[in-house]
């Protein structure tokens, strides 16, 4: 009986000294976490009161006053304003420790937190959330195990602005969020819907954004705030528009990024893409868009040598800023080309009214081409290393639209020079009949396009100082 009454003691103890022990270790990462983001001439601080149950972070910033002169050129009284709002800049974040937590329900673990911006907290946005009906603009609220992993739900409200001086009226649905995480954050998973946006002008012009969405996944090194793995997505289910002289919209729109492991375990990839389901408006119409862009390879030492020469640099030095940079790639470069860098365009396409246009572009470095040692200041010596493609496959129609357009515009442009000069509608036809005709049939008698079955193609190659052209190989003259 004594020893159960010995261990329960214990325990009851344990459970009265755990808070503070667990308070004094949430400050200790929190300002630990926080010297990792200080930068030239902007600054993090974190103040906490920290108590036996609770405890409040208060997070500030400020700019320094030199950099904002220099580097943006602002005037003193500017530079007074802008200072002065970020006076007011406090986020306060309540946490209770652990191990026995209520603040967001009944439960067990390391930490409740909980922040909100509203008028207490920011006193000079009082005003806008005034008029946007608003007591607050968002909130957050979560929990966190002992083992650093934990969930977090946040929102901002529905707001409506109406400026009664230019009839404007601005709403916005509210929005509604939840994350996962683990190793206090190293890992997180988070997403966000809304129902959407509406902006409505004078003469009755009109925004209306429905289904707005974003999601990502991020595991972050352990060893640096530069680096992490993991992929993002933001998405609009559809944007319409419409005004006195133009109406149109837009149909899922995607906008997604990735951070992905390169060929070797000291580079790193890069992904970007936009893509459009579908747009028409009255001069234009498009489906099946698609931009995307990848940087392949690059060197994890490069980028993390580069992002620690912005922090350390102070921003109001422009010269002493060009200097560095200069100096990083004359340092840096030759070393991350070894690592078979590229950059790509995977894919660059759209259908307009039926037709279709289709391009890729690829170029890299092969480091078993380089000179030994790299120098950048020998350019010619790099170019035997570098290997490029080009592909492009248009429908033929759409490809002489273009150039009427482009054709139109120059013709326009040389007589609106020449004011005096008489230019009919029969005339300007003619003309853009003529370059048009004449840009394409240049193109194809030097053999950078073909024709085929009422498609215009083009393959490029570059490898070895040699272009091959369709075809043709055409060395290159240095």
């Amino acid at each position: 009986m004594k020893i159960v009454m010995g261990v329960v003691l214990a325990l009851v103890a344990l459970l009265g000294v755990a808070p503070y022990f667990v308070g004094k270790n949430i400050e200790s990462v929190a300002q630990a976490q926080l010297q990792k983001y200080q930068m030239a001439g902007y600054q993090y601080s974190l103040e906490v009161d920290r108590g036996y149950r609770f405890s409040v972070l208060t997070y500030g910033f400020s700019l320094d006053p030199e950099m904002l002169s220099s580097s943006y050129g602002m005037t003193q009284d500017q530079i007074d304003e802008m200072l002065q709002v970020f006076e007011q800049f406090e986020l306060n974040i309540y946490v209770q420790h652990g191990p026995v937590l209520t603040q967001n329900g009944f439960g067990v673990g390391f930490a409740d937190t909980y922040m909100r911006i509203d008028k207490e907290q920011f006193p000079n946005l009082a005003e806008y959330m005034a008029l946007a009906g608003a007591d607050y603009l968002f909130s957050a609220s979560g929990r966190v195990g002992f083992s650093g992993s934990g969930t977090a739900e946040y929102d901002a409200p529905e707001m409506q602005y109406a400026d009664p001086d230019t009839a404007t009226i601005a709403f916005f649905s509210g929005l509604q969020g939840s994350a996962e995480f683990e190793e206090f954050g190293l890992y997180l998973k988070t997403s966000a819907h809304s129902e959407g946006a509406s902006l409505v002008g004078e003469d009755e012009a009109r925004v209306e954004i429905s289904d707005i969405s974003f999601s990502s996944e991020m595991r972050m090194d352990e060893e640096s705030v530069w680096f992490g793995r993991g992929t993002g997505d933001f998405h609009l289910g559809s944007v319409l528009f419409s005004s006195a002289d133009q109406d149109g919209g837009l149909q899922d729109l995607s906008i997604n990024f990735a951070l992905l492991n390169g060929d070797s375990t000291e580079s790193t990839d890069i992904q970007y893409s936009v893509e459009l389901a579908a747009f028409e408006s009255d001069d234009l119409n498009l489906t099946e868009a698609e931009f995307s862009i990848a940087y392949e390879n690059l060197s994890n030492q490069a980028i993390n040598n580069y992002m620690e020469l912005l922090v350390n640099l102070p921003g109001a030095d422009e010269q002493a800023l060009e200097t560095a940079i200069l100096q990083f790639a004359l340092t840096e470069l030759p070393q991350a080309l070894l690592l078979n860098p590229a950059v790509a365009v995977p894919r660059f396409g759209f259908s307009h009214e039926g037709r279709s246009f289709e391009a890729s572009f690829r170029a890299l470095v092969d480091s078993q081409k380089l000179p030994n040692p790299v120098s950048l200041s020998r350019a010619d010596l790099l170019l035997p290393a570098v290997v490029a493609d080009l592909s492009v496959d248009a429908d033929e129609e759409l490809v002489n639209d273009f150039l009427m357009w482009q054709a139109a515009n120059s013709v326009d442009a040389n007589f609106s020079r020449n004011p005096d000069f008489e230019l009919t509608p029969e005339m300007r036809q003619t003309m853009i009949d003529q370059q048009a005709s004449m840009s394409l049939g240049i193109a194809e008698s030097q053999g950078f396009v073909l024709r085929d079955s009422g498609r215009i193609r083009s393959n490029i190659h570059l490898a070895d100082k040699v272009l091959d052209i369709n075809g043709t190989v055409m060395p290159l003259p240095f």
